[in-house]
């Protein structure tokens, strides 16, 4: 059912714009045709504009303008291949910091190195309880972030209770 009211409509909206064109038909038969369109004959208007230039600049006459396009083409082939070089500098740089950031990426190594720092610590107090010898050297990690770490000595557990007692006690 709404399958043919839609059919309906669109037949009668096709049979308005129908008898609009056909009333309009001899209006526009009337008309007179542009001679031109303004924007239609750009080209040849900017050549007569580049023409009427060129011959009113003194000592130009003389140049042929197969010369002169020689030349004008010769400079804008220079500027296109300084242009080239400048971009291909700039994507060199760019491709640099690119892999800058991938080797930075794959050198980040921050949750292997706190695994072996944790191994390390329980190695290190085995050995040192193992052994009393003086003449033991204790495993040190290569990083020197981890390190500075493992000098780092963990505050006792009595400390903190104090710190926390203190600070309820206020």
């Amino acid at each position: 059912m709404p399958n043919i009211y839609a059919l309906i409509i669109f037949i009668a909206s096709i049979a308005g714009i129908a008898s609009i064109v056909l009333k309009k038909m001899p209006a526009l038969a009337r008309l007179p045709e542009p001679e031109t369109a303004p924007g239609a004959n750009f080209g040849a208007r900017l050549k007569n504009w580049t023409k009427g230039r060129i011959e009113k600049v003194p000592g130009l006459n003389n140049i042929s303008k197969d010369v002169f396009l020689q030349k004008l083409l010769s400079r804008v082939r220079v500027m296109t291949l300084k242009l080239e070089a400048k971009t291909g500098n700039y994507l060199q740089k760019l491709r640099e910091q690119s892999q800058k950031k991938r080797e930075e990426e794959r050198n980040d190594n921050y949750w292997s190195d706190l695994k072996k720092l944790v191994k390390t610590r329980d190695y290190l107090k085995r050995r040192t309880a193992a052994s009393d010898k003086p003449d033991s050297e204790p495993v040190t990690p290569a990083n020197p972030v981890i390190q500075k770490i493992t000098e780092i000595k963990p505050d006792d557990k009595t400390t903190r209770s104090k710190k926390k007692k203190t600070i309820m006690m206020f």
